[in-house]
Formats: C-alpha cells, structure tokens, sequence
C-alpha cells in the first residue's frame, strides 16, 4: 500500500493546471513582441523552472519507494530518497520564492500609493531572506550535508530530528503568513486604481485563488507541527508534506498568473 497514486493524480493534475495558464500568460505576454515582458513576468519563469524541477526530482523519489512505508524498502532505496528529497526541497523554495517576488512585482505596477509601495519592496526583502535563509538552513543541518542519506557517515555532526523539524514548521510558517497577505493585499491596492468597477471586482475574485494557496500552506503548516517531520516512518509520512507543498506552489502559479490574463476573461465574459 503507497500513496504514489494521489501524489501523481493530485499535483500533475495541479501542475497541468498552472502550466497552461503560465503558457497562456507568455502568449499574451509575448504577442506584441518580447520586449512586454516585465519583472514579474521574468521572475515568473524562473518559479516554474525552479518548481518543474523539484516537481520532477520528487517524481523521481516516489519512482524510488518515497510514499511507501520504510521498513520495506532497501537502504539504498531509501538513501536515494532522504538524497533526492533534500534537493527537490532546496528547489522548491527558491520557486515559491519567485513566485512571491513576482506577484510583488505585478503588485509594484498597479500601485500608485508611495506607503504600499515602499511596503512591498520591504516585503520582497524579507522574502529574499527568508528563502536565503531557508536554504542555508537546509543546507547546514549535518556536516558533511551527506550525512543526511549516507549510511556510512556518522549523524554525531548532524542536528537533531527535533530541531529539524522546528525550522520546517518556522519555514512554513512564514510562507504560509506571506501567502495569506499575498492573497489579502491585492484587493486594498485594487480598490485604490482607477479601473472600471467590473474590471476590480473581476480582477479581486481572480487573484482570491491565492487564498486556497493559503490553505495548502497552512495545511502544510500543520503538518511540518505534527510527527510528520519527525516520524521514523519517514517515506510514508513525508510525502503528504510534499504534496501539500507542491499543491501550494501550483495553487499560487496559477494565482499569479491569472490576473495577467484578466482581458482575454473578459472577452470570454463578455460573449
């Protein structure tokens, strides 16, 4: 019994999803030449090339045993798994973190008001540091970082599954708190535009999508406070931690790129 077919079902039907509305964004982007791409749109990309990677390294662990309970699976089975894990990981939040850049950025472009604007900036800052951070977190945990899968390599330099554990539920934590004013802010910045009535209440409603990325980090959240991270179990319990991470990153590509497609919705409305 694994959990390989809800994983594979659930975040490539999600990443299908984000996907589509990513490539309808560069089209309409890229329509009138390359030279309309914009910061948001450039920060974008990198997301989801940072986000296709980890999605596919994660592919390639599931592939491997990872959702299937441990004590079934060979030591180098699951070696492979904690290894491939650890480098989906490190992907995956240099691509949420894009991703919060770039809605910053599309954020920066509509709003007029100099308080929301140096706001935003002092939010890009953070979470530039948060993801360094993170990533450096990920990255010190044992000493050498191999320590982590290599079975030959003693664990006396590496932290303890508490304080692992601690800094995921941190980590999460503050993605989860930067998702929710991510999906929370653009509805004060859209009030304060001069657009049509029907254009700001159809561009809110389209960027309230990101509040259901909201709840896959929260979720994930929960998770990372629970046995989760610290279970022995590891390959069966873990993996219900990346897919709550991967359903919040592609829940939040599509939440980013919708409202770039707010004309051509509204053509579709209108007929």
């Amino acid at each position: 019994d694994d959990k390989a077919d809800k994983f594979f079902g659930v975040s490539y039907s999600l990443y299908g999803i984000a996907m589509a509305l990513f490539l309808g964004r560069m089209y309409a982007r890229l329509t009138p030449g390359w030279r309309n791409l914009q910061a948001d749109d450039y920060t974008m990309i990198v997301c989801v090339i940072c986000i296709t990677f980890s999605q596919a390294i994660a592919t390639v662990a599931v592939q491997t045993g990872f959702g299937e309970h441990a004590q079934f699976l060979p030591p180098d089975s699951l070696e492979e798994i904690i290894r491939l894990n650890v480098i989906s990981g490190i992907s995956w939040t240099w691509g949420i973190t894009f991703l919060k850049i770039s809605v910053t950025f599309m954020l920066l472009r509509i709003t007029i008001d100099r308080f929301w604007q140096y706001g935003l900036y002092f939010a890009m800052l953070v979470i530039m540091a948060t993801g360094v951070a993170a990533t450096v977190l990920q990255v010190i945990m044992c000493d050498p970082l191999s320590a982590l899968w290599d079975a030959s390599i003693s664990l006396d330099h590496c932290w303890s599954q508490k304080t692992m554990a601690q800094n995921v539920y941190i980590g999460s934590v503050v993605f989860a708190v930067t998702d929710v004013i991510y999906s929370i802010l653009p509805i004060n910045v859209v009030r304060k535009i001069k657009r049509p009535l029907r254009e700001k209440i159809l561009l809110c409603c389209l960027m309230g999508i990101g509040l259901a990325a909201s709840a896959a980090a929260i979720r994930k959240m929960v998770m990372a406070k629970q046995k989760y991270v610290s279970e022995v179990d590891f390959t069966w319990y873990m993996i219900d931690f990346t897919l709550w991470a991967l359903i919040e990153s592609h829940i939040g590509i599509v939440a980013g790129c919708v409202p770039c497609l707010r004309s051509p919705v509204e053509k579709l409305l209108h007929r």
